[in-house]
């Protein structure tokens, strides 16, 4: 099998094109024997990538702070701006644990 013909079905592979993925893989030209397991190893390697995007993101969201318009209302009101910044933080966590679970899916 050609480096090209190879790095075309995977591409279609990553594009969700399964049909074209086999079709390829099938060509006479090809010397793969277990498209299976291609296949398997390939959607791994992708969600792999995915999970480690997901993770610098995740990891991103640690260092957010809150807006300025929550700072603004800190001399007038500081309990209210505590309190929103306390919303702000728990949302901040609530989008981590959405992360983690998608994570935890994606690395299985």
């Amino acid at each position: 099998m050609s480096l090209n013909a190879g790095l075309n079905a995977t591409i279609a592979l990553i594009e969700d094109r399964p049909a074209h993925f086999k079709e390829m893989l099938r060509s006479p030209l090809s010397d793969v024997k277990d498209i299976s397991a291609v296949r398997a190893r390939l959607y791994k390697a992708v969600n792999y990538y995915a999970a480690t995007k997901i993770r610098w993101a995740l990891m991103e969201t640690l260092h957010l702070t809150p807006p300025d318009s929550l700072q603004d209302h800190r001399r007038d009101i500081p309990e209210a701006a505590d309190l929103q910044n306390e919303a702000f933080y728990a949302g901040v966590c609530a989008a981590e644990k959405v992360f983690e679970a998608l994570l935890e899916v994606l690395e299985k």
